[in-house]
């Protein structure tokens, strides 16, 4: 094979041809190819932060999804752990012995002592102290309606409810099938309230 000098620039007749361009072209070429391959680099650089990006967001997204499923482990541990330790007198034990609108026990009682021929007010003293307005259930529902007040429906629900786990009172996991409210009447500054629930474990 020939390897002669003129064999070589035959091979290479780019040089040939930049000996005829002038110095600015030249110069104008060489910036030309500084400005191209800054240019790639950018958009290199650009595709490479996307990708970054795009893979920062996606490990984020596995991220909270794992915490999610983490919180529903935890939360299906503890439905578990309150079934298998629920006191099954829960409900005869700890919810139906409440006692309901004491303050207006308190006021009815006092004002029948001072009006004892208010026949309206002896019927609803009556009522008050009497089973009618005991909470007593029936197949997880309430035999009957309730009247409450704003703080005993804060006591009942939060009893019902409250997905914290109470080791002494053995508290079951229920949900709330039903709750039917509406508003009796409103003396004052409290409500009172007639209540339907229906539970379900």
């Amino acid at each position: 094979m020939d390897f002669s000098f003129s064999r070589i620039q035959a091979l290479f007749p780019i040089q040939e041809i930049i000996k005829k361009i002038s110095f600015k072209e030249r110069l104008i070429l060489f910036i030309a190819l500084l400005i191209f391959g800054w240019s790639f680099w950018c958009y290199k650089t650009f595709c490479r932060y996307h990708y970054l990006q795009a893979l920062s967001a996606e490990v984020a997204l596995l991220s909270h999804q794992a915490q999610k499923l983490k919180k529903q482990n935890e939360w299906h541990q503890k439905i578990q752990q309150q079934r298998f330790q629920a006191n099954p007198d829960y409900l005869a034990q700890v919810i139906e012995p409440m006692t309901l609108l004491d303050g207006e026990k308190k006021r009815a009682s006092f004002l029948a002592q001072l009006f004892p021929d208010n026949s309206p007010l002896k019927e609803r003293l009556l009522f008050l102290n009497s089973n009618q307005n005991q909470i007593h259930f029936e197949d997880l529902c309430f035999s009957h309606r309730i009247q409450m007040n704003a703080s005993d429906l804060r006591r009942v629900l939060e009893a019902l409810e409250t997905d914290r786990y109470n080791s002494t009172r053995g508290k079951p996991f229920f949900l709330m099938k039903k709750f039917d409210l509406i508003k009796c009447y409103e003396k004052g500054d409290e409500k009172v309230y007639s209540v339907q629930v229906e539970l379900e474990k």
